[in-house]
C-alpha cells in the first residue's frame, strides 16, 4: 500500500507541476488509499504520505482556478463527511483544517467569533490585582485603575514586595513620566545587579526626552550605573555632560578595558570637537584592544 501512495503523491506532484486541477478519478483513488491508511495501528508514515496528498489536492480544488471545477464541491463535501466520520482527533484535526481551504466555506479566522467579556473590577483582592488592572487599563487606553500618587506610594514604599514595587514605577513611567523620572534615576543609582541597572536603562530611555536632563555624573554610583549614564548621555543631548569636567572626561577615557570606558568613547563626541582629534586620538593608540573599535568610531563622529 505504501508504494501506491508513494506512486500517487508523485502523479500529484506531477499534476501540480503542470498547473492543471486533478480530475476527479485520481481524487477517488487518493481518497480510497487515505481510507485505507487511517485505521487503528497503521504506520505514522502511511499517515503523513496520505495526509499529504490530500493537502495537494486541496490546495488545487480550493485555489481560484480548481474552485470552478465542479470537482472542488464534491472534494470537499467528501472531505466534510469523512471529519464527521472519524474517530481519532488527530485525523478529524487534519480533516477539518482542509475544510479551511474550501472556498464556498465560511471565511477563516483565528478570531472567536465571541465577543470578549470584559472582567469587572474587584475591589479589595489586594495589590497584585490593583496593579494588574492598571497595566489592563493603560493597554485598552481606558482611565487607569490607580492614580499616580497611589503608584508613586508603592513605588517608594520600602516594606513592599521587590516585584510590585518595581510593576509600580514602570506603571507610574506609563501614566506619569515627569513624576517617575527622578524615581528611575534613584533606581539606577541605588541598583548593583547589572541586569537590573539595564532595565533601569531602557526605562529611562523611554521617557520624552525633555525628562531624562538634569541629572549629573555620580562617580560614586556602582559602574554599571556609570556606564549606563554615559549611555544616556552619548544619545540624550538634553543630558548635563558638562556636570564632568574635560579632565574627568579625559580619565574616563583613559581607564581600563571594561563597560564604563567604552561608554565614555561612546559619548565622546558629545563633549570633545574636531579640534581635539589630536588629544583623542594620542589616548585611542593606547586603548586596550576591546576599546579600540569604539575609540576608532567616536573620532570619526567628531564634529
Amino acid at each position: 500500500m505504501r508504494s501506491l501512495i508513494a506512486s500517487t503523491v508523485a502523479l500529484l506532484l506531477a499534476v501540480s507541476l503542470l498547473g492543471a486541477v486533478p480530475d476527479r478519478t485520481t481524487c477517488e483513488s487518493v481518497l480510497k488509499q487515505a481510507d485505507t491508511a487511517f485505521v487503528a495501528g497503521s504506520k505514522p508514515a502511511n499517515w503523513r504520505e496520505a495526509m499529504m496528498a490530500i493537502h495537494r489536492i486541496t490546495l488545487q480544488v480550493g485555489s481560484p482556478e480548481g474552485a470552478k471545477s465542479a470537482t472542488s464541491a464534491w472534494w470537499f463535501s467528501e472531505i466534510r463527511r469523512r471529519a464527521g466520520e472519524a474517530k481519532d482527533p488527530e485525523i478529524v484535526y487534519f480533516f477539518n483544517t482542509q475544510l479551511c481551504f474550501d472556498p464556498a466555506g465560511p471565511a477563516f479566522t483565528m478570531l472567536s467569533p465571541t465577543p470578549v467579556a470584559k472582567v469587572p473590577y474587584v475591589a479589595g483582592q489586594g495589590t497584585a490585582a490593583d496593579l494588574a488592572d492598571t497595566a489592563r487599563s493603560l493597554d485598552l487606553g481606558e482611565k487607569p485603575r490607580m492614580t499616580s500618587a497611589q503608584l508613586r506610594a508603592l513605588a517608594t514604599d520600602a516594606k513592599l514586595d521587590p516585584e510590585q514595587s518595581k510593576r509600580a514605577l514602570v506603571l507610574l513611567r506609563r501614566l506619569d513620566p515627569a513624576a517617575s523620572a527622578p524615581l528611575l534615576w534613584a533606581r539606577l543609582g541605588a541598583t548593583k545587579q547589572r541586569s537590573e541597572i539595564l532595565f533601569w536603562e531602557e526605562q529611562l530611555m523611554r521617557l520624552p526626552v525633555q525628562l531624562v536632563a538634569g541629572v549629573p555624573y555620580d562617580a560614586k554610583s556602582a559602574p554599571a550605573a556609570r556606564a549606563a549614564w554615559l549611555r544616556l548621555t552619548a544619545v540624550r543631548p538634553q543630558m548635563p555632560a558638562s556636570s564632568l569636567s574635560r579632565a574627568g572626561w579625559i580619565e574616563l577615557l583613559k581607564g581600563p578595558a571594561n563597560e564604563v570606558t567604552e561608554a565614555a568613547w561612546d559619548a565622546a563626541p558629545r563633549v570633545f570637537r574636531a579640534s581635539d582629534r589630536s588629544e583623542l586620538a594620542a589616548l585611542a593608540k593606547d586603548a586596550p584592544e576591546r576599546v579600540a573599535v569604539r575609540a576608532k568610531v567616536a573620532l570619526e563622529r567628531l564634529r
